[in-house]
């Protein structure tokens, strides 16, 4: 995997619909262009290069310093929607401190998305901790707890029951978490004892709410590379899956509607919310004027 430190001039892009509706943000902030988990249903990561190479936006601190007094008027900003945040964290940790810094100083609500357990280690946690202050929730990301599974569609990411053990903590430091669970693999992890498992285990983790969304799109930017996995693990899979996912079957809409209903039962079952917690904008108005004066003080 090559890295590449490159210079950006915009870091804080609103929210698609669906990051809006679904993910309850109406922000997002990436650090990064590109992934090491190499996850093989990730549809952000539409070619070659992506796969093989990460850009590190060297300039994003001072950028979102900027973005905060002259372009950010409220809402929730979502971390780490495209990428994860905290890969490369050896090298790059100043990067993340400074943003973290920069969103405390702030007090900007954040949603946190991750599919590692790295933000328990070295002083992130007490960093995460400054950002609860003001508002912070962290979804943690996975698609089964099946650890065979879980390797051969995200190889770079840690085991599922890790990044859920994670949620016990952080939910212990009184910070909102929950399970982004998404996406649904047909015959592979939408079994409904598998569903069940991961709804049961997240209730287990302290998980406060679990976001569901089941859809898998294989796009032709990407499907090589999902198509190449699937070969390998689920060879017999691979003409239902292209049948499946054709230009003019609606078998999957039904799929995905048996698996919403599924979900709805399981979360009442097990008293755990469905959906994104929704933040009420704090900020009144003249209070980032106040932030852009003490800017323009310096």
């Amino acid at each position: 995997m090559q890295i590449k430190e490159t210079e950006i001039k915009e870091l804080i892009i609103p929210a698609s619909d669906f990051e809006k509706d679904f993910l309850g943000v109406s922000h997002s902030l990436n650090l990064f262009k590109g992934c090491s988990g190499q996850c093989a249903f990730c549809g952000l990561l539409p070619d070659k290069k992506s796969e093989q190479e990460i850009e590190v936006f060297i300039n994003a601190p001072s950028v979102l310093a900027k973005e905060i007094v002259e372009k950010y008027k409220g809402g929730v900003i979502g971390i780490g929607t495209d990428a994860e945040i905290f890969q490369l964290s050896e090298k790059y940790d100043y990067l993340l401190n400074e943003i973290f810094t920069i969103l405390i100083r702030y007090k900007v609500p954040v949603h946190i998305f991750t599919k590692t357990n790295t933000l328990l280690k070295g002083h992130w946690l007490s960093m995460l901790k400054e950002l609860s202050k003001n508002y912070l929730t962290i979804s943690i990301s996975l698609f089964t707890v099946n650890e065979e599974t879980a390797g051969i569609f995200e190889p770079g990411a840690p085991k599922p029951e890790k990044r859920l053990a994670a949620l016990s903590i952080l939910s212990k430091m009184k910070i909102l978490t929950g399970v982004l669970y998404s996406p649904i693999l047909p015959d592979i992890s939408d079994d409904f004892d598998e569903m069940e498992n991961v709804i049961k285990m997240s209730k287990a983790y302290n998980s406060s709410y679990i976001i569901f969304a089941p859809e898998l799109k294989i796009s032709a930017d990407f499907s090589k590379k999902f198509y190449s996995v699937l070969k390998k693990n689920y060879p017999a899979l691979v003409k239902k899956y292209m049948k499946l996912f054709s230009k003019d079957n609606h078998e999957y809409e039904d799929k995905l509607s048996l698996l919403k209903t599924q979900i709805d039962f399981l979360c009442n079952r097990y008293d755990i919310e469905i959906g994104a917690p929704f933040y009420r904008n704090i900020y009144k108005d003249g209070q980032f004027e106040m932030f852009k004066n003490e800017q323009r003080g310096k």
